[in-house]
């Protein structure tokens, strides 16, 4: 097992730093490292039965359990849930904040909504927390994610981001409503979403199970994949009535509804009857 972090040197090469001598003896024997959040110049590390910080310096055990589960943030603080309880990390301290409805729920995430807070779980969806009382999400959104499994949710000024580890990318509006999928129809490498992370400029990073995908918020550009999962090449595009018609080397797509806007979701096409095959002008 390695522990550690890469830093450059003046000639431009990165240089491994292993941490695991920093700790105590009896402890730099561990299980696979899962989970990584910072906060205040600590940086939390979570295996599956240990919590440790890296105060830069040195590395503490804060917490040891067989039944953690996962390591994560909530707004700005770094949360642990070890069995049913979820606590807030704070240095080596460990102060209990909630109380799960289910002991067997793997926490996958919490997020604020006004007074109300979400509880992102694995394999049972989305539950809501209002005036002390828990209550599953019974939407078709939270069925979907049953289907495809929560690996990790990120809320931020604009959206909430929820990554699946079989259904891609979910961009939801912060009322969990409105919103769409990014997903390999759509242009993303892997739909098993292991991580998000948003940057000064409200671009989204996606760590994948084999690799890494931006998205650009910020760029008035976007792709349109109107015949995914095939991907055929684009010839013509057309507005007529407040529609979209796209021409691609497999038929002649339609938006299925009128957008003025063009804010449209990669689902909203349709292939025209009888327009099967090369389309080079509308």
């Amino acid at each position: 097992m390695e522990l550690g972090y890469f830093t450059m040197d003046q000639s431009g090469d990165w240089v491994w730093n292993d941490i695991i001598p920093k700790m105590p003896e009896n402890e730099q024997v561990f299980s696979d490292v899962w989970h990584m959040e910072g906060k205040d110049n600590l940086i939390y590390i979570g295996t599956s039965n240990k919590l440790f910080v890296w105060t830069g310096e040195n590395i503490q055990l804060v917490h040891k359990s067989d039944q953690i589960c996962h390591v994560f943030k909530c707004g700005g603080d770094v949360c642990l849930q070890d069995g049913k309880a979820i606590y807030i990390v704070k240095g080596s301290i460990l102060e209990p904040w909630l109380e799960l409805p289910n002991p067997d729920l793997i926490t996958k995430g919490l997020i604020r909504r006004g007074t109300q807070i979400v509880l992102a779980t694995e394999k049972n969806g989305l539950y809501f927390l209002s005036d002390g009382n828990w209550a599953k999400s019974i939407t078709r959104l939270n069925y979907y994610l049953e289907q495809n499994s929560i690996n990790t949710i990120l809320q931020t000024s604009r959206a909430t981001y929820i990554g699946t580890a079989r259904g891609g990318l979910l961009t939801l509006d912060n009322r969990l409503e409105d919103g769409f999928t990014y997903s390999i129809e759509n242009g993303l490498n892997n739909n098993n979403v292991l991580s998000i992370f948003e940057d000064s400029d409200e671009n989204v990073w996606i760590g994948l199970d084999n690799g890494i995908d931006l998205i650009l918020q910020s760029s008035p550009f976007s792709n349109v994949h109107p015949d995914a999962p095939l991907n055929g090449a684009g010839y013509a595009a057309i507005v007529f009535e407040d529609q979209l018609f796209l021409g691609s080397s497999n038929g002649l797509y339609q938006q299925k509804q009128k957008n003025p806007d063009f804010q449209f979701k990669p689902t909203e096409f349709g292939l025209i009857p009888g327009t099967q095959g090369q389309v080079y002008s509308i």
